[in-house]
């Protein structure tokens, strides 16, 4: 079983710098995870993420937000896990929680 400050670790991996080729520039982003969004469940941590940039400025940095960013779940035994933008996030947290026996 890992921890929140390792299952953070696991996915500031992943999201750390996002290509932006998907959004017509060529610089990366750097993101960053939302904490305050962090949805605890006792199978793990579904994390919230945005760049840096619009973190820190978001009237500034308007056009370096990003969209479509699914939330990411990263279970306690440190596998990451997509949920999805077609749904609000409620639906994804209740997937899993069947998926992982919690009812």
């Amino acid at each position: 079983m890992i921890t929140y400050e390792e299952a953070l670790v696991i996915v500031l991996a992943r999201i750390g710098w996002i290509d932006s080729w998907h959004y017509g520039v060529n610089t990366p982003f750097q993101c960053v995870v939302l904490e305050d969004h962090t949805i605890i469940r006792p199978y793990g941590w579904y994390f919230f993420y945005q760049t840096k940039a619009y973190v820190d400025d978001p009237i500034a940095n308007a056009s370096d937000v990003l969209a479509g960013n699914a939330p990411i779940l990263v279970d306690k035994e440190g596998n990451m896990h997509s949920t999805g933008t077609a749904y609000p996030i409620e639906y994804y947290v209740e997937k899993y929680d069947k998926q992982f026996g919690v009812v």
